[in-house]
């Protein structure tokens, strides 16, 4: 019990010792907030890499949540666009001792893969989850294809899904059919 202690431990002072140059907040996903008030505000999107308007409800959600677009950009948003380039970098665990599962692009297979990282540090071919590996990392259908998913669910939806839900969708410009299935898009 003691070793899980001191692992705990080991991560959260290199996260606070290491995390200097990222905000972990913008990683949050958008989070509304069980409350039914309607207040404009603002998250990052890491897949998107820029600041999208949300509604949240006034209680809970998370810290991905700003009262403007400016204040979203000054904390969250790069000076630069991500390079494609890094798609072809190593997974990287990075020197914490965490063991939290995230993803990288394997430019050998073109898939993205799971692998263990530390908790901090790494390199830039390190995502959260399959879908922002495939949107940064992926093919320009793979890419697309999670854009049009995003735009479906919150537009002709009004809403992101917070339950399991499956629904089939025209592919713009492909004359097919394909089923998706939405998951929670709440805080991480």
């Amino acid at each position: 019990m003691s070793f899980n202690i001191l692992r705990v431990l080991s991560v959260i002072l290199c996260v606070i010792t290491c995390s200097s140059s990222w905000n972990s907040v913008c990683f949050y996903k958008e989070d509304e907030g069980p409350c039914k008030a309607i207040n404009i505000r603002f998250y990052y999107n890491a897949t998107l890499g820029s600041c999208v308007q949300f509604t949240y409800g006034g209680c809970y959600g998370n810290e991905n949540n700003f009262q403007s677009e400016e204040e979203c950009k000054q904390k969250c948003q790069s000076s630069g666009k991500f390079n494609r380039s890094n798609c072809k970098l190593s997974p990287d665990p990075g020197p914490c001792r965490g063991y939290f599962d995230r993803f990288f692009y394997n430019s050998t297979s073109g898939k993205c893969d799971k692998f263990k990282f530390g908790g901090c540090l790494g390199n830039e071919n390190k995502f959260w989850d399959n879908e922002e590996c495939q949107a940064k990392c992926g093919s320009e259908l793979a890419r697309a294809w999670t854009i049009q998913r995003d735009f479906i669910c919150r537009y002709i939806r009004g809403h992101l899904c917070f339950t399991r839900c499956f629904e089939t969708f025209p592919v713009a410009g492909l004359g097919i059919n394909v089923q998706m299935k939405y998951t929670s898009r709440g805080s991480i």
